[in-house]
């Protein structure tokens, strides 16, 4: 039991710098091992969803592949929940910003997803329902620049479309130019 939280009603949470435990198994009769990948071993920044400010009501899952951590969270798209994944860059510059969700037939075709850098906000529509196409299950929400001296933030929020809203994680990484 790794997970953590500061308060008895708190949000558990995963402490830095600690291995997420091995996943659990899919259905119990298969012996089928659901896929994780550890953040920690990830390039560039991540921040999982377990780091993530969330609001409202999620859920916590892991029994779809592909995960980031030890789990993923989805809500209703009424639940009126948002998650905002916060981060610093090293040095300004652009950087190119990807989102991870688990697809699923009961996901959100439209999920607004709100990149903000020293360029302004910019609103990504992306459709849970497709599968992702950067390995092992990121969309890129583009490039943009970011300075050091100010956070960048991605906010995934429930109040458009109908379906789930699955959040797992955000990786940036250097724009390739």
């Amino acid at each position: 039991a790794v997970m953590r939280r500061d308060t008895v009603k708190g949000e558990f949470y995963l402490p830095p710098g600690v291995k997420p435990p091995p996943p659990p198994k899919s259905d119990g009769e298969s012996e089928k091992v659901i896929k994780y990948f550890d953040p920690a071993k990830m390039k560039g920044i991540v921040v999982d969803d377990e780091q993530a400010s969330r609001t409202g009501t999620w859920t916590h899952g892991a029994g779809l592949e592909n995960f980031i951590g030890v789990g993923y969270h989805y809500a209703g798209s009424g639940a009126k929940s948002s998650a905002r994944f916060e981060f610093s860059v090293p040095s300004a510059g652009k950087y190119e910003v990807l989102f991870a969700y688990q697809p699923h037939e009961n996901r959100s075709a439209t999920v607004p997803v709100a990149v903000y850098s020293s360029e302004g906000v910019k609103i990504v529509e992306v459709n849970e329902t497709l599968p992702a196409k950067i390995a092992p299950t990121f969309v890129s929400l583009g490039a943009f620049e970011f300075s050091p001296d100010k956070k960048g933030a991605v906010v995934v929020s429930t109040d458009k479309g109908k379906g789930n809203v699955a959040i797992d994680a955000i990786q940036v990484l250097p724009a390739k130019n």
